[in-house]
């Protein structure tokens, strides 16, 4: 009879009594965590270039080197963090157009008082760099360096 005791201890062990489902589908279980794929992003902690931090369920990536303050949020600071993921997909920012510059119609120098370091010679006078002219140029004497040319805007 000693033999058959640990038998039938085995095999009450390997019969369930009941049915049998996970903790977790009754609602019964122990609590679960979800720890995040990144820190979680503080107030008062350098972040470097590169750095990695979760912040209200989205993953963000910091772009230049700061130490966060409040007020400057992953999701709110863009200047400085870039969405990764997490909390859905991250929209595709709509590209803003450059405005291209146009030329002035007169230059913001033409008839202003011109001075010069120096000048070539006639015809080649501080005035002539902003008289508006194509044709006209000032000149410095030659061989002469370092040699400026001034312009009073008012």
């Amino acid at each position: 009879m000693r033999r058959a005791t640990p038998l039938l201890l085995l095999a009450a062990l390997l019969v369930p009594l009941g049915p049998v489902a996970p903790a977790w589908a009754a609602g019964t279980g122990p609590a679960v965590s979800v720890r995040a794929a990144y820190p979680a992003w503080t107030p008062g902690t350098t972040y470097p270039t590169g750095s990695l931090v979760t912040y209200a369920g989205t993953d963000y990536e910091c772009l230049q080197t700061h130490t966060a303050q409040t007020g400057w949020e992953p999701a709110t600071a863009a200047a400085l963090w870039k969405a990764v993921g997490g909390g859905g997909p991250t929209p595709t920012p709509t590209p803003t157009p450059t405005p291209t510059p146009s030329a002035s119609a007169t230059l913001l120098s033409q008839g202003k008082p011109a001075y010069a370091s120096s000048i070539e010679g006639a015809g080649f006078e501080a005035g002539k760099a902003v008289d508006g002219d194509a044709a006209t140029r000032w000149a410095s004497l030659e061989g002469q360096d370092p040699q400026w040319l001034r312009v009073d805007l008012g």
